[in-house]
């Protein structure tokens, strides 16, 4: 799986960045980002997501506002 900051790829391609964030204490950071990823959930997530159109969010948007226009702006 591919990992979302990979310092061994970026140290073979002369871009050798893994000190600066070790020297400021942040690899423990990109441990938790690098972490397991639960395949399972995110493809029973992805399964359920409907794809809209931007026109379709400004309209979903504007029918929401206009059903209280008080409280929502």
């Amino acid at each position: 799986m591919e990992q979302p900051v990979d310092f061994e790829s970026l140290g073979a391609n002369s871009f050798d960045v893994k000190k600066l964030f070790q020297d400021q204490g942040w690899l423990g950071y990109f441990d938790i980002l690098n972490g397991p990823v639960y395949t399972q959930l995110v493809k029973d997530f992805w399964k359920r997501c409907d794809i809209i159109t931007q026109e379709e969010a400004d309209k979903e948007y504007n029918n929401k506002v206009a059903e209280d226009p008080e409280n929502n702006r």
